[in-house]
């Protein structure tokens, strides 16, 4: 049996344009659910307890320069700032304030990583891991 590889071995990197009028948008709603991006929502939430990630995806409406996103993939980075963790309010100004398109790194739950962020934070891990970077 092989082992299993750590989540940030998995992690995917995609290539999207935000569409016309992003500063259009609706802020988040109280439920968490962000759609600044045609074809696409964003829930979750720091303000929920879990990391932001993608939901309702619309293939068809999303344009894409390179990657495909996933539906429940977890949103690590928006153009080389972490974003995990953050509220779903502050993810909104991030996007609205990157240059476009958007690269985005991402990673489907798996062993080691899931929605809960509360877990996630709860866990101990050693100093020099990916773990604890991305809990700082």
């Amino acid at each position: 049996m092989t082992p299993q590889k750590h989540w940030s071995e998995r992690v995917l990197e995609s290539i999207i344009s935000r569409g016309p009028n992003p500063e259009n948008a609706t802020h988040p709603s109280k439920l968490g659910i962000l759609t600044l991006i045609p074809g696409l929502e964003i829930r979750g939430g720091a303000e929920h307890g879990q990391f932001n990630y993608f939901t309702n995806i619309q293939h068809n409406k999303i344009l894409y320069h390179a990657g495909k996103v996933y539906s429940d993939d977890l949103i690590l980075e928006i153009n080389s700032q972490t974003v995990a963790g953050l509220t779903t309010y502050d993810l909104h100004t991030i996007i609205l304030n990157s240059d476009d398109p958007l690269t985005i790194k991402h990673v489907k739950e798996s062993h080691g990583i899931s929605k809960d962020l509360r877990h996630y934070l709860s866990k101990k891990y050693e100093d020099d891991s990916i773990d604890k970077n991305l809990q700082d």
